[in-house]
């Protein structure tokens, strides 16, 4: 696993969704959301922030259609990322 980068968020404790990324290669492991495009997205963002590892995106949270919500999402998880702290955003 010290290859391999592992993030979850979400509200209810569980991975409806699962997304792999490597370099500039995202794909969806687990799940069908209708906001596909979205956590792809992140999934693809988060691994430029780490180009040596594999990510794994979990989330249990769908039907968010609102690029305002993934945008800030992602810009909070790169906050919490790069500074260390991993904990709760809401």
């Amino acid at each position: 696993m010290q290859h391999s980068l592992l993030i979850w968020t979400g509200l209810n404790k569980q991975a409806t969704v699962i997304g792999f990324s490597r370099l500039n290669h995202s794909t969806l492991l687990d799940g069908n959301p209708p906001d596909l495009a979205f956590i792809q997205d992140i999934n693809l963002k988060l691994s430029k922030l780490f180009p040596n590892k594999q990510v794994f995106f979990m989330t249990d949270i769908t039907n968010r259609n609102d690029v305002n919500f993934w945008r800030e999402l992602f810009e909070q998880l790169s906050i919490h990322i790069k500074s260390g702290q991993f904990c709760s955003v809401r």
